[in-house]
């Protein structure tokens, strides 16, 4: 049976990380999900548009990542999602149905909020995902770690969300990328951007 494997990256665009992804990923002819923080400048709204033009998928993750803001209330989240929502529709024409929270589904700021919120996104048509594979980059690994961690834990599940990060200092990040996509895809995996009959995975 083929395993799909959906490689996701949060944070971006981000100037010298972004392009230098995208380049490996569109070498290899393989498709990723980009949960992004938009921003009002000409790059990022090139950076959009380049993942969309590839083929990639894009979903909201933030407009502001301050956990004590968003996840101050029900309301502050949405006001958040909503910002970054209508920035990338206004830069773009795509109007995103994934999101992904700051932080993961479940975490100390969002506690007291996050079944409301759960059930307000879902109500509008929005689905979020979570990860079950951690590159750590967030973390600072290396190269060498993140290779070891990613294609690990990998093999121990029947299916895969492997979460990077698109920000500033993330050389090791996108040096890495390409060789695990090379790695996976000798392998034998089926690499894939989410879609919308894709099951989410969720904490």
């Amino acid at each position: 049976m083929e395993k799909l494997i959906a490689l996701t990256f949060d944070d971006g665009p981000t100037s010298g990380v972004t392009d230098n992804i995208l380049r490996y990923l569109n070498r290899h002819e393989v498709k990723a999900t980009f949960f992004v923080m938009p921003n009002d400048t000409e790059n990022g709204r090139d950076f959009l548009r380049r993942m969309l033009d590839n083929g990639h998928e894009i979903g909201v993750h933030s407009m502001t990542h301050d956990y004590e803001i968003i996840y101050s209330s029900v309301e502050a989240f949405l006001d958040d999602f909503n910002q970054a929502f209508n920035l990338i529709y206004e830069q773009t024409g795509y109007k995103p149905y994934l999101y992904r929270f700051p932080g993961g589904s479940i975490n100390d700021y969002n506690r007291n909020v996050r079944t409301d919120i759960i059930a307000e996104m879902t109500r509008r048509g929005f689905i979020y995902f979570d990860w079950n594979v951690d590159s750590r980059d967030a973390l600072g690994a290396n190269w060498s770690q993140m290779w070891a961690t990613v294609l690990d834990d990998i093999e121990k599940v029947n299916r895969a969300v492997v979460l990077f990060h698109d920000r500033p200092g993330g050389r090791n990040t996108y040096l890495v990328i390409e060789d695990i996509v090379k790695e996976l895809l000798a392998r034998g995996y089926i690499l894939s951007a989410i879609m919308p009959e894709t099951r989410p995975m969720q904490f």
